[in-house]
Order: structure tokens, then C-alpha cells, then sequence
């Protein structure tokens, strides 16, 4: 936390990771603290998704037209996929401070995805998928469709976690304790 944040500039600036972190359908949880750059943005961005060849597994970004938090989820990696999306109930995504902690929980035995907020439950959508997570990108601040990308995200993004396997309620809470004296530094560029 604090110096060595992902500074995110909304045109194109992001991360990535190659595929192969995942298991090929397993649960897994993805958390990271994000700050928008400014409040009430007019543009949708993307902070943490998950790319097949073809489209996006999962999607947590920021959508303008709701100023929420928003979960997607898309069935398979092919022609033909339905995607699925849900907003974060009543959170106003922060762009101060320490911004907010995004916590994705896919539980492939429950057969849901959970987004919390800073530790409290915000979205539940079932998920009933074929996708291969083996052959999935992680994309932090932007969407990727092939070789198409969008959704670029301004702000910060820190704390980025992968985990194996769905984490627990009760634990979710923990993970978005900030160190004390620590915080997203202030300067975005």
C-alpha cells in the first residue's frame, strides 16, 4: 500500500498478466483497491477483467451511467455468448483516499460470483460458465475482446491479489484492512 501504486491515465495505460494463474475450473478470488480519478466520471472503465480469445470471462468496472461499481460475467469463451451484469446496490465508487477495495469471489461449487465493496457483499450473480480460466488474461484498468481493448480505467489501481479457490465471507472483511500510515498515494496522473 502507498508508493508503488499502478497510475492509470483512461486512454492506454494498463497491466496484464499472461494466462495460466488459474486453474481450469476452479474457484478463484481477484481483490485489488481502486480509486477512480475524479468523481462521478462520464465514461465506463474497466478495473480488473479476466480475457479469453473471444471476450471477457468476468469484468468488475466502473459504470458512468449507474456511478456504480459493476459486476459482468459472459458464459463461454465463443460466438453466441450471453453476458450478464449487475450493479454494486447503493456504493458510490470513491475517488478519494484510499479508494475503494474490490473483492471478486467465484465459487465454482455454489456456482456464483460475488463482488464485495470494502468488505461488504454489493453484487451476487449466478454463473453457470464453460469457460477454461487456464487460457484467461488478468487485464488491470481495461477490457480486452481479442485483440480489441477498452474500457481504460483513470485512476489508481493498488493491492492486487490473485487467489486459488473462493474466499470466505467472513474473510473477505480482512483482506481490506489497510496497514496503518499507509494509503493510494495522492497524485494520479
Amino acid at each position: 500500500m502507498g508508493d508503488g501504486h499502478l497510475a492509470l491515465n483512461g486512454t492506454d495505460a494498463y497491466a496484464t498478466r499472461a494466462a495460466g494463474l488459474l486453474a481450469k475450473e476452479d474457484s478463484f478470488t481477484l481483490t485489488a483497491r481502486a480509486r477512480l480519478a475524479s468523481a462521478g466520471s462520464t465514461k465506463d472503465q474497466t478495473a480488473l477483467s479476466l480475457a479469453g480469445t473471444n471476450g471477457s470471462a468476468v469484468t468488475v468496472k466502473y459504470l458512468a451511467s449507474a456511478n456504480r461499481w459493476q459486476l459482468a460475467v459472459t458464459d463461454k469463451d465463443g460466438t453466441g455468448s450471453t453476458t450478464s451484469a449487475i450493479n454494486a446496490g447503493a456504493v458510490v465508487p470513491n475517488s478519494e483516499g484510499d479508494g475503494d477495495h474490490l473483492a471478486l469471489v467465484y465459487s465454482a461449487v455454489f456456482g456464483d460470483v460475488l463482488l464485495y465493496v470494502n468488505g461488504t457483499l454489493a453484487a451476487q450473480e449466478p454463473w453457470d460458465n464453460t469457460w477454461d480460466f487456464t487460457t484467461a488474461s488478468l487485464q488491470v484498468g481495461r477490457s480486452l475482446t481479442g485483440s480489441t481493448a477498452s474500457g481504460y480505467f483513470a485512476g489508481a489501481i493498488d493491492e492486487l491479489r490473485m487467489y486459488r479457490g473462493a474466499l470466505d465471507a467472513s474473510i473477505v472483511p480482512t483482506v481490506t484492512v489497510l496497514p496503518a500510515g499507509s494509503s493510494i498515494e495522492e497524485t494520479v496522473t
